[in-house]
């Protein structure tokens, strides 16, 4: 289902986990407070697979809108809607003392991460499926020169 919404969003995803993963055993090791330290860190995990798959949806809704104008007002929109959540997240997090808030700002970061190293993921897996049959590039670039 994620990979009709956008072709890259799975690999986000499961960056964005690994990422959570990485910093989840690294980090552990140099806190007192190690479940606070572990629920902040995947509350943010949390918020930046929230971010990721809220951006996937606003994209396709902002492509398939018919005028300019109106597909920036909904990508504006939807902007400011994931940067309000996570502020409200944020201030949860304080209120009810849930984690620490900078692992929760690591986790977030795990976007960033993700997205950075998504062209290598990505490049990396078109290859991993043309050596189990799939068509390389050049393959389906021929077939394309001939018709």
């Amino acid at each position: 289902m994620l990979k009709r919404l956008n072709e890259a969003l799975p690999g986000l995803l499961l960056g964005i986990i690994v990422y959570g993963m990485i910093l989840q055993l690294v980090g552990v090791w140099f806190v007192d407070d190690k479940l606070h330290y572990s629920s902040g860190l995947w509350i943010g995990i949390g918020c930046a697979i929230f971010m990721a798959i809220h951006m996937a949806v606003a994209i396709e809704d902002a492509v398939s809108i018919g005028s300019e104008n109106g597909a920036k007002r909904k990508v504006i929109t939807a902007s400011l809607i994931r940067y309000i959540i996570v502020v409200i997240v944020f201030f949860a997090m304080m209120y009810f003392k849930l984690g620490m808030l900078i692992p929760a700002f690591l986790g977030i970061m795990g976007l960033k991460f993700s997205a950075y190293l998504q062209p290598f993921v990505s490049k990396g897996l078109r290859k991993k499926t043309d050596q189990n049959g799939g068509m390389s590039e050049t393959d389906e670039d021929h077939l394309m020169n001939e018709n």
